[in-house]
């Protein structure tokens, strides 16, 4: 009995685990580069940096100047656009 009882309170224990593990939160940096005079700027190069990672990310804006960055951890971002 107590073999059981062990068992099912890892199985719980596991399952409290993984479900914390899953409720981290992350998010997508989206938007749409221009130039002075509102027009889409395509084909920019994206760059995302900040504390909570571990080197720079980015993207390349596309035929309308849009970009989209997934995956991010909640925080603060600097966003550089080049070409």
């Amino acid at each position: 009995m107590q073999r059981l009882t062990l068992l099912i309170f890892l199985l719980l224990a596991s399952t409290l685990v993984a479900a914390t593990t899953w409720a981290q939160s992350t998010g997508t940096l989206t938007g749409i580069v221009r130039d002075r005079g509102g027009n889409p700027l395509p084909e920019t190069n994206i760059k995302v940096s900040g504390s909570q990672l571990t080197s720079p990310t980015g993207t390349v804006a596309d035929g309308d100047g849009r970009y989209s960055v997934p995956s991010l951890p909640s925080g603060r971002y600097t966003v550089t656009a080049s070409f």
